[in-house]
């Protein structure tokens, strides 16, 4: 999964612990969601007479859920770009599809998206990022959204995963053993801790089994990336190539839908 969509995550689930006042101390700077980053600030956009423009609001994610006081659910948008899927644009920065945070709070919801930039590409600590948030809508009225049966999503979740763990071994593709350990965890009862990204759940912070089951599997099975990655491939045998789009396609929907109910799942209203 890259980096981006897991600091999302992570700020939505530990953004919900904070609101029913469970501590989050360790998640920034030093979680493993901001690695990479010199930056992670939130901003606005101010109107005036004479000048108008982005205002930095919060300048980390601590000071940012700190003052919403707010629940927070992700919600996943498809660009329908006619050039490039999502899953083959997700491998580049701010590409894939858009993921915005939704900050819940009085029934009125604000929505959040980030932009990543190298601002310092030659840091000796490999920071070399700013992730900026902006707020791009502001003050709507809270709309009830659509409840994912968490059981429903891990069949789902399964079925894609069988199918191209089987394409993948058919095609002795190295992306099968990644496609196995996911398809271990979805069937575990006791999930690893989402893999690396061990801060993810804050100490204390009870979520359902189902939830763990498919953000470990899908931190393992997003494999949609650049150079080298699941998205790197090709077949010269029409049919095949075919099979492998579609596949993917299929996984890529999957995991995005999973990813969303089980971060959702952690909220609780506002």
């Amino acid at each position: 999964m890259n980096g981006h969509l897991q600091q999302i995550i992570a700020l939505a689930i530990n953004g919900n612990a904070a609101q029913r006042g469970i501590p989050i101390d360790g998640f920034w700077p030093n979680g493993g969601a901001f690695v990479f980053d010199n930056e992670t600030s939130f901003h606005v956009f101010k109107k005036g007479w004479f000048k108008q423009g982005w205002v930095m609001a919060n300048s980390d994610p601590i000071s940012w859920l700190t003052e919403n006081g707010a629940g927070y659910r992700i919600h996943c948008v498809s660009r329908s770009d006619p050039n490039i899927s999502d899953r083959m644009a997700s491998g580049f920065a701010n590409g894939g599809p858009r993921w915005l945070i939704e900050a819940v709070r009085d029934q009125k919801s604000s929505f959040w998206e980030g932009s990543m930039e190298v601002s310092s590409p030659n840091a000796a600590d490999n920071k070399i990022w700013a992730t900026r948030y902006y707020c791009v809508e502001r003050d709507l009225p809270t709309e009830v959204t659509r409840s994912f049966d968490l059981e429903v999503m891990r069949g789902q979740m399964h079925d894609a995963l069988d199918a191209v763990h089987a394409f993948a071994k058919e095609h002795n593709s190295g992306f099968a053993n990644s496609f196995a350990k996911a398809l271990g965890e979805l069937d575990s009862i006791a999930p690893a801790h989402f893999g690396w990204e061990k801060d993810l759940l804050p100490a204390g912070f009870e979520i359902s089994l189902s939830a763990r089951k498919l953000l470990s599997s899908a931190q393992i099975a997003y494999v949609f990336g650049g150079m080298g990655s699941w998205n790197d491939q090709y077949w010269p045998e029409a049919d095949i190539d075919a099979e492998y789009h579609s596949l993917s396609d299929r996984l890529f929907a999957c995991l995005n839908n999973a990813l969303v109910a089980a971060t959702n799942s952690t909220y609780s209203g506002s």
